[in-house]
């Protein structure tokens, strides 16, 4: 396989990316949109296209990934940038931020509710109003997401309906010339098995308008821990027509978002083979938009990878640590982000259960299985580290990679010892007045585990360019110093 052809767009496709919004820019009180800091920066904005593109993508979604703080900016200040982006070869999708708190109380987040169409087709009739430029609403559902209908577990007939409606509504307001992609929410694996039970009858009574877009996991698909959604081990679904979709993680949302030395190859081997199998196209999602011979470009990149050679990204991943980033020894370079994406698996596993939801997951002899493994897996490939040679020139190195990556882990490893009462003999390498990407530490004054100290885990990465390591694997990775 000629890997110089990786990333070029394929005409007639669809090869979506959704990149997170972390400026907010308001269109009412209760909605508002959320876009790539580098919107209002031409200079930027043409960097930002070209290497869209140069990924494999042709069309590039703006909304809200993850949750972030700070006072909106008026929507009209920005349509100018979005029709611009339409002038460059990307189709543009929009997906909204509504603020249920703003409505709950006036109507019910139902398609059966005459107050809640309304408010729909008087937000999105302003949109795009607005903005001309989006091909692609984006919607994430209200009604399921806020279960306003009271649903139960045996009331099938009715989680069906709510979707159904709920699609009519949105093609009835939408302008003809623009597509939907509906997002099943929720987090809940009977929510999802829900979805698997309906989902083939809601796509047959939908229009070719519409793609309905399910999350590759059971449940967020943030968790890459998590079992793949329970509709893609269905042996008997066979859906003809127009594709549906599927939210992959491959930017590492929750898990490093491109900042630790990994490549989600057991996406690409286990995840991309079923949506091929099941007619799903995959929508992957991502903080940033990478430089070239970043970890986090490896990761997007290979999405446009046939999916016939998967079981071989092994070879080409290896031929793109030698290529990109001048590895000496890329089969040691490659055993090592291998080792660092099995921990970083554990460690979603891990901050899933210090959350209170998560509380019962784990027994406490699992917990101490988990937390001895964790740390003789960060251990292993530190050591394995060490004998590696020197690799790229002029970049972030593996070595100052992995530094910063085995701080995070090692903290997060404190954490879960301290949260479950575990007993862990070994000595923690914490980083005392040492920084790291998401997590913060603040130490003890004890030498015990419960007093050593407290970490904070981080829901943005710290952007510090005066740490010279951390300033050029942002840079590389694609955030500025005004992400936050």
């Amino acid at each position: 396989m000629d890997m110089s052809n990786i990333g070029q767009v394929t005409a007639g496709r669809f090869a979506p990316l959704w990149v997170d919004g972390k400026k907010n820019f308001a269109l009412s009180r209760a909605t508002s949109i959320g876009l790539p800091d580098w919107i209002c920066d031409k200079e930027a904005r043409d960097e930002a296209v070209r290497r869209v593109l140069d990924l494999g993508f042709d069309t590039l979604i703006f909304g809200a990934i993850v949750r972030h703080e700070g006072a909106p900016q008026p929507f009209a200040t920005i349509t100018e940038e979005l029709h611009n982006l339409g002038q460059r070869g990307l189709k543009v999708g929009i997906k909204p931020t509504f603020h249920v708190d703003q409505m709950i109380g006036s109507f019910a987040l139902s398609p059966f509710d005459s107050k809640f169409r309304d408010f729909l087709s008087s937000e999105i009739s302003t949109l795009f109003e607005k903005a001309e430029s989006p091909s692609l609403f984006v919607y994430e559902s209200l009604s399921l997401l806020y279960d306003e209908m009271g649903l139960n577990q045996d009331d099938e007939h009715l989680f069906k309906e709510i979707v159904i409606q709920e699609i009519a509504l949105l093609e009835e307001i939408l302008p003809k010339r623009i597509d939907l992609l509906f997002i099943f929410p929720g987090e809940d694996p009977e929510v999802k098995r829900r979805e698997a039970l309906n989902f083939k009858d809601i796509a047959l009574s939908i229009s070719s308008r519409t793609r309905l877009v399910i999350s590759t996991r059971e449940g967020s698909p943030f968790l890459d821990h998590l079992r793949p959604h329970p509709l893609l081990l269905q042996e008997s679904l066979a859906l003809k027509g127009q594709a549906s979709a599927a939210v992959v993680n491959l930017g590492g949302v929750q898990q490093g978002g491109g900042l630790w030395p990994s490549f989600p190859i057991d996406i690409y081997q286990r995840i991309y083979p079923l949506l091929h199998e099941k007619n799903f196209i995959p929508l992957p999602v991502t903080q940033s938009i990478p430089q070239k011979g970043s970890f986090l470009e490896a990761a997007l990149k290979f999405t446009s990878v046939n999916p016939e050679t998967h079981f071989s990204l092994e070879r080409h991943l290896t031929a793109w640590l030698k290529r990109e980033r001048k590895e000496a020894d890329p089969q040691k370079a490659l055993s090592i982000i291998r080792g660092v994406r099995e921990i970083i698996v554990e460690l979603s596993k891990m901050r899933t259960a210090i959350s209170e939801a998560g509380r019962d997951l784990l027994s406490q002899e699992e917990c101490k299985l988990l937390a001895s493994s964790l740390y003789y897996n960060i251990r292993k490939i530190q050591k394995e580290c060490e004998k590696c040679a020197k690799g790229k020139e002029g970049g972030a190195t593996l070595e100052q990679y992995l530094s910063l990556f085995a701080l995070d882990a090692y903290r997060t490893l404190l954490q879960f010892v301290q949260s479950f009462n575990v007993v862990l003999q070994e000595a923690l390498e914490l980083g005392p007045g040492k920084k790291s990407f998401w997590t913060e530490f603040t130490p003890g004054m004890g030498s015990g585990l419960r007093s050593m100290g407290k970490v904070t885990l981080l829901k943005a990465p710290l952007i510090d360019s005066g740490t010279p390591e951390m300033a050029l694997i942002l840079e590389e990775s694609g955030y500025s110093k005004s992400t936050s």
